[in-house]
C-alpha cells in the first residue's frame, strides 16, 4: 500500500545521515582558557551512533565498527531519526580559573548522562579502565515553584583546575530526533544564555497571550466561533512549545522527558487538528468549498490518531507519522486557503495565506531538521515558533480583515435594505411618498402632536376633471401634469410638512401648523392655478379640503374629516378650499 511505502521512505531518509560514515576523528583538546563564555563542542568531539546500547564508555572500544562514527557538520548536530538508538559524544577539555559547564537546551531526550576520565596527557583512549571513568551528576537548579532539583536542560559542572585536563564521553539515549548543539559555557554565558531563553519564549508567550485574550473577547462580544477556533490553535501552539523548550518544568521538574515528549507530541496533534477547524470554518468550506470540504475532515483525524498512537508505539514511529501529519495538514490548509485566494478572491485569504505561506516554511525546516535532511540550528529549531508567531499575527489581521468585511457587507445589505423600503414608500412617478408610506406615517405625526407643542393639519389635495384631461391630452401629458402640481407643492411647504402621493391625482399634506393650515392650502390652490395658466393643454385647477386634529381625535377620523372638506369643496363648484373647523 502507499502509505506503507511512505511510511519507510521517511524511516530510510531519518536513517541517511547514520549511513554515511566517515573515519574516526581524533577529538580536539578544548583548552578553557581560549574558549571565552561560550563554545559549540560538536566540531571538537568524536560522535557515534551505538545499536548496541552500551553503557559505558569503557565498552566503546571494544565495540569497534559496530559504533557508526559521523562527522559533524558545523557547531550542531542533526542524525535524524534513529528509533531506540545511543550516540555517544567524546571530547576532551583543558581547564583555566572559571567554572566551566555542559549545556544541552533539549529536553525530551529519554536518557542523558555523562562520563569523566582524567588524563595526564592529551590521550584519548576510550579503552581505559572502568575505575577511571566516573559518572557526573547532573547540575542542580532552583525550579520557578522554589524546587532544588536536577537541571531540567541537561546541565553538567566539569570541574576542571587550570592546566587539567579531562576526557568526558556524553551518552544521550532517546527515540526523539537526534539533533542537538551542545555549549560548553562560562557562570556567565549560562546565565546569559538563560536569559536569552527566557526573553525570547516570555516575548513569544506575550504575544500569543495578548491575541488569545483579544480574540476571546471578539468572541463573546460577536458569538463567532471563528474566534474560539482560532484561539484553541494558538494556545495548543503555545503549549506545544513551551513544551517543547522544557519550560513547564520550572513548575513541574518530576515530569520525566518520555512524559514530556508525549505532551509536546499530543499539543502537536492537538494544534494541527485546530487550525484545520479553524480554516474550514474561516474560509466556509462546507458551504463554499464542498468538493475540498472532506478532506479537510479527513485530514482533522489523521493528528487525532497521532495522539492515540503517541501512547501505543514507541515514540520514534510517532515522531515519523506526526512529521508526515505534519505534511499532509499542511498541504490540506494552505490548499485550501489557496482556493479561496484564488477562486473566489475572498480577501481575508489573502492574509490567511501569507500566515500559512510563513508557518509552513517553519514546519518545513522543523521537520527536515527532525528527520536529518537539514543542519540543526536557530532556523530549523526556531523556525517553526517564530513561524507560528509571525503566523499568530497575520491570522489576527485576517479575523479583523474578516470583521471588516462582514461589516462592509452588513453596511450594504443595510443600504440596499434602506434603498428596497424607501421605493417601496415612495410614488416613482413624483418621487413623494405614497399612500403605504401615510399608512406608516400618519399614526406616528397624531402621536406626536397628542405629546407635543406643536399640533396637525391634514390637507387632501385633488386634481379637478383630471380625468377628462387623460383622455383629451393622453396620459403622458397627465403625468407631467401631475409632476408640475408636486412640484409646486414642495415649493410652497415647509421643511417639516410632508407630501404623499395618495393615489391617481390625489396628494395629502401633513403640516405642523394647523393655525396656518387653509392659508397655506390656499396658497397651493393659487400657485397651482397660476403655474399652469400658460399650459397650452388646458389650465389646471385643484380642490382642497383639510382638517386640523383634535383632541384625542384618531388618525381615520382626522383623515376622514378632511376628505369630507374635500367633498364640500368639490361641491361648491372645485378650484376651492374647504376647512373643517369642528
Amino acid at each position: 500500500m502507499w502509505y506503507r511505502f511512505a511510511l519507510w521512505s521517511l524511516i530510510l531518509a531519518g536513517c541517511l545521515p547514520a549511513i554515511a560514515l566517515a573515519t574516526a576523528p581524533q577529538t580536539d583538546t578544548l583548552r578553557a582558557i581560549e574558549l571565552g563564555d561560550q563554545a559549540w563542542l560538536a566540531p571538537h568531539a568524536r560522535v557515534m551512533l551505538d545499536p548496541l546500547h552500551l553503557e559505558h564508555p569503557a565498552d566503546i572500544a571494544a565495540a569497534g565498527d559496530a559504533l557508526l562514527t559521523v562527522t559533524p557538520a558545523g557547531r550542531a548536530l542533526s542524525l535524524g531519526v534513529h528509533p531506540d538508538k545511543v550516540v555517544w559524544i567524546l571530547f576532551q577539555v583543558e581547564g583555566d580559573s572559571l567554572s566551566r559547564w555542559l549545556r544541552l537546551n533539549e529536553v525530551v531526550f529519554d536518557d542523558v548522562r555523562l562520563f569523566r576520565h582524567p588524563l595526564t596527557g592529551h590521550n584519548a583512549d576510550v579503552s581505559a579502565s572502568r575505575v577511571a571513568w566516573t559518572e557526573v551528576n547532573r547540575a542542580l537548579e532552583t525550579t520557578r515553584a522554589g524546587q532544588r532539583t536536577p537541571a531540567w536542560r541537561p546541565t553538567y559542572a566539569l570541574d576542571l583546575a587550570p592546566g587539567e585536563t579531562a576526557l568526558f564521553a556524553l551518552r544521550i539515549h532517546s527515540g526523539q530526533p537526534l539533533r542537538l548543539a551542545p555549549r560548553l559555557l562560562t557562570s556567565t554565558g549560562r546565565a546569559a544564555a538563560d536569559r536569552t531563553l527566557m526573553l525570547g519564549q516570555g516575548l513569544y508567550l506575550g504575544v500569543v497571550g495578548g491575541l488569545a485574550i483579544y480574540n476571546l473577547f471578539l468572541f463573546f462580544g460577536l458569538r463567532d466561533r471563528r474566534y474560539l477556533w482560532y484561539v484553541g490553535f494558538i494556545l495548543s501552539t503555545a503549549a506545544f512549545f513551551t513544551t517543547l523548550n522544557g519550560l513547564h518544568l520550572e513548575w513541574i521538574p518530576e515530569l520525566s522527558p518520555g512524559a514530556t515528549g508525549m505532551l509536546a507530541t499530543t499539543f502537536l496533534g492537538l494544534l494541527a487538528a485546530l487550525a484545520l477547524q479553524f480554516t474550514r470554518r474561516f474560509l466556509g468550506t462546507a458551504e463554499r468549498d464542498p468538493r475540498l470540504d472532506p478532506w479537510l475532515k479527513f485530514g482533522i483525524a489523521v493528528p487525532l490518531a497521532g495522539i492515540v498512537l503517541n501512547v501505543l508505539v514507541p515514540e520514534g514511529i510517532v515522531v515519523l507519522y506526526m512529521s508526515a501529519m505534519g505534511l499532509v495538514t499542511t498541504t490540506l490548509f494552505f490548499t485550501a486557503t489557496l482556493r479561496a485566494a484564488v477562486f473566489r478572491r475572498f480577501r481575508p485569504a489573502y492574509y490567511m495565506l501569507a500566515a500559512w505561506t510563513v508557518l509552513i516554511l517553519g514546519i518545513l525546516a522543523f521537520i527536515l531538521a527532525a528527520l536529518g535532511l537539514a543542519p540543526h540550528g536557530l532556523i530549523t529549531y526556531h523556525g517553526f515558533q517564530i513561524g507560528s508567531a509571525i503566523e499568530a499575527l497575520l491570522l489576527s489581521l485576517a479575523l479583523a480583515d474578516r470583521v471588516r468585511l462582514l461589516r462592509e457587507e452588513r453596511e450594504q445589505l443595510a443600504a440596499d435594505h434602506d434603498r428596497l423600503h424607501q421605493a417601496t414608500r415612495t410614488d416613482p412617478l413624483t418621487g413623494l411618498s405614497n399612500r403605504r408610506h401615510l399608512e406608516e406615517a400618519l399614526p406616528s405625526e397624531v402621536q406626536r402632536a397628542t405629546t407635543g407643542a406643536n399640533g396637525l393639519a391634514l390637507l387632501i389635495v385633488d386634481a379637478d376633471h383630471f380625468k377628462q384631461y387623460n383622455d383629451c391630452y393622453g396620459h403622458a401629458q397627465g403625468d407631467r401634469l401631475l409632476e408640475d402640481i408636486a412640484r409646486t407643492m414642495r415649493e410652497t411647504l415647509a421643511p417639516d410638512d410632508s407630501i404623499f402621493r395618495f393615489g391617481g391625482e390625489e396628494f395629502v399634506i401633513l403640516t405642523r401648523r394647523p393655525e396656518q393650515a387653509d392659508h397655506l392650502a390656499e396658497q397651493i390652490r393659487q400657485g397651482i392655478e397660476a403655474g399652469t395658466a400658460g399650459r397650452p393643454e388646458s389650465r389646471v385647477t385643484v380642490s382642497i379640503g383639510g382638517a386640523a386634529l383634535a383632541t384625542g381625535e384618531s388618525p381615520a377620523h382626522l383623515f376622514e374629516r378632511a376628505d369630507q372638506a374635500l367633498y364640500a369643496a368639490k361641491a361648491a363648484g372645485r378650484n376651492r378650499v374647504a376647512f373643517d373647523d369642528t
